[in-house]
């Protein structure tokens, strides 16, 4: 069950690149190069070839506050 906190944009289970980088703060050229990170990188699934990207908000919540992630 997602948590109240997690679900900010219309009850879906992921973050666009845009809201994930609204959520952390930062330019969505700065979340993009957080992605290409070797470790500690946020949790995405990219679509496509192009910068379609998805953050499931759970994980991406988790990652943004803090908790070390396999890289």
């Amino acid at each position: 069950m997602e948590s109240p906190q997690a679900s900010p944009h219309n009850g879906r289970p992921w973050f666009t690149a845009k809201e994930a980088a609204e959520y952390i703060g930062v330019h969505l050229d700065t979340l993009y190069s957080y992605t290409r990170l070797r470790k500690n990188k946020p949790p995405f699934i990219k679509l496509g070839n192009d910068r379609r990207y998805r953050f499931p908000k759970d994980q991406f919540i988790q990652w943004a506050n803090g908790s070390p992630k396999q890289g």
